[in-house]
């Protein structure tokens, strides 16, 4: 437990003194940024969101699947949300891409101001002008050759079970008639489980990026069966990347117990 404690402490307290100096940095690069999508600070926000990934000791990402040089945007990215450090490490994508993120993010200190400098989009469940007006933000983005990055359960699952999807990206997706690109994180929900704020030792991370879902064939009847679908292989994914995961783990076990022998 204390090395838990010692080890969150790192984090925690890397991230603090980073962000105030970035945040600096990030009013200096937006007061000049003239693009009305603010495109190069966006830029500077994952990269903030990169270097933490890079600052702590061990960790490790592994981008996988499909080659960026072969996608051609923009995308409806759905993502599964597995912790809060889901954000730093989708921040390693390798392409132009719009935060959806709930309102109460945007009000923590630093970190949702940056947010909301770089001009992620803001939802309010509570209020449907406010969703109106994040859906309008959505598709300038999208008609501006921007990605837009949906967690689409709603919350954080935590586990090996994908959670229901939400039908608002996918009603996008058919709307404006563009790819959904499917993006698979694996490991941080062991990193930095539900309802705790101390790390564990885990320290790989993959981020697998499945071939995108067309939406302009008609082959969808509605935004229910694109939903249905691309969840069926998020979550064929994610399993296929666990048991691999199991398999590398049970082999190091018994390595281990050869050489101890």
């Amino acid at each position: 437990m204390l090395l838990r404690v010692l080890r969150s402490a790192w984090v925690w307290g890397l991230t603090g003194l980073l962000a105030i100096p970035q945040f600096l940095i990030m009013l200096v690069i937006c007061a000049f940024d003239r693009d009305p999508c603010r495109r190069r600070t966006g830029k500077f926000l994952h990269g903030c969101g990169a270097l933490i990934t890079r600052f702590v000791p061990g960790w490790r990402v592994s981008i996988e699947g499909c080659d960026p040089a072969t996608l051609k945007g923009p995308f409806i990215v759905v993502a599964n949300h597995q912790s809060h450090t889901d954000i730093p490490v989708i921040c390693r994508l390798p392409f132009d891409f719009k935060w959806v993120a709930k309102k109460e993010l945007f009000s923590v200190p630093v970190a949702g101001w940056m947010f909301s400098l770089s001009g992620e989009i803001a939802v309010d469940r509570k209020d449907s002008r406010a969703g109106a007006k994040a859906l309008i933000q959505t598709v300038k983005y999208i008609e501006n050759g921007f990605s837009v990055v949906f967690f689409p359960e709603g919350t954080r699952s935590g586990g090996e079970r994908l959670l229901r999807f939400q039908d608002g990206p996918f009603r996008i997706a058919l709307k404006k008639g563009i790819p959904v690109l499917p993006v698979v994180v694996e490991g941080t929900g062991k990193l930095l489980p539900r309802k705790t704020m101390l790390f564990t030792g885990h320290k790989l991370f993959r981020v697998r990026m499945l071939p995108p879902v067309t939406t302009n064939t008609g082959e969808w009847e509605d935004a229910g069966m694109l939903r249905d679908e691309v969840h069926r292989r998020m979550q064929s994914a994610l399993d296929a990347m666990l048991a691999n995961d199991d398999g590398v783990a049970r082999r190091s076990s018994i390595g281990q117990s050869l050489t101890t022998a």
